[in-house]
């Protein structure tokens, strides 16, 4: 990862030279440090997943297959699906970096005015709304996204799960804005499930309630870390307003 971040590679873009990789580093409010530990949280996280679910993504999923530690059957997945366990939303996001910084606030309360506005006469019309306001792909919008109490990282994407599970059905939620790598704001509408888009989507199912199934393992985990966790005093002492990169 650091190598690529340096010399480029696999779709990446480096940074050239080591000195000008540790200042973009800076720039992030990060240090090599930091950005090694996230990295090691990365790989991490993928043998985890790779032990569970296996090496194979969502077009690869079938009624049954099971090439890591989690077995299902497609009645498993279906009743997920219709459970009170995952939302579906029709979504957008929205690059701030596509606007000049005076115009970003503006722009995306226009667009969000516009997706409540088609709300008031359901699905489609919010599917059309998105589409012709936003570069998020036609299918992807009518397809729709299920969202699970854990198969999202919720250090990046905890707020936008607390507001989708928190949504009722033909709601639109606030713009979210989330940082996992670059800034995009999000607004999403809680669809209505069926059995035709379970059909439909069923292989992206079925890989959102594996995540799930793992997502529930960490997240389970994690509080019991934060739980035993100690405080040590100078915490408590510090301002984080006086702490700089310089």
């Amino acid at each position: 990862y650091i190598e690529a971040g340096v010399e480029g590679g696999e779709g990446v873009v480096g940074y050239g030279s080591y000195e000008e990789y540790l200042a973009a580093l800076k720039k992030m409010n990060l240090n090599y440090s930091v950005q090694e530990l996230m990295y090691r949280y990365s790989v991490a996280i993928d043998f985890i997943d790779e032990y569970y679910i296996g090496t194979f993504d969502a077009e690869s999923i079938t009624d049954s297959i099971s090439i890591g530690k989690l077995t299902y059957t497609r009645e498993d997945v279906e009743s997920f699906y219709f459970s009170e366990d995952c939302v579906r939303v029709l979504r957008v996001s929205i690059d701030p970096s596509n606007y000049y910084e005076d115009q970003v606030e503006d722009k995306i309360n226009r667009i969000h005015s516009l997706i409540c506005e088609a709300a008031q006469q359901g699905e489609r019309q919010v599917a059309i709304a998105m589409i012709n306001n936003t570069t998020t792909p036609g299918p992807e919008v009518e397809q729709g996204v299920i969202i699970a109490r854990h198969n999202l990282d919720r250090a990046y994407f905890g707020q936008m799960t607390d507001a989708a599970f928190a949504l009722s059905e033909g709601e639109v939620s606030a713009p979210i804005l989330v940082f996992d790598g670059s800034e995009a704001y999000y607004i999403m509408y809680r669809a209505e499930k069926s059995a035709e888009n379970f059909s439909q989507s069923y292989s992206d199912i079925a890989m959102v309630f594996l995540r799930d199934i793992v997502g529930g393992y960490l997240d389970e985990r994690t509080e019991e870390l934060v739980a035993g966790a100690v405080a040590e005093p100078l915490l408590s002492e510090l301002d984080p307003s006086s702490i700089s990169m310089e």
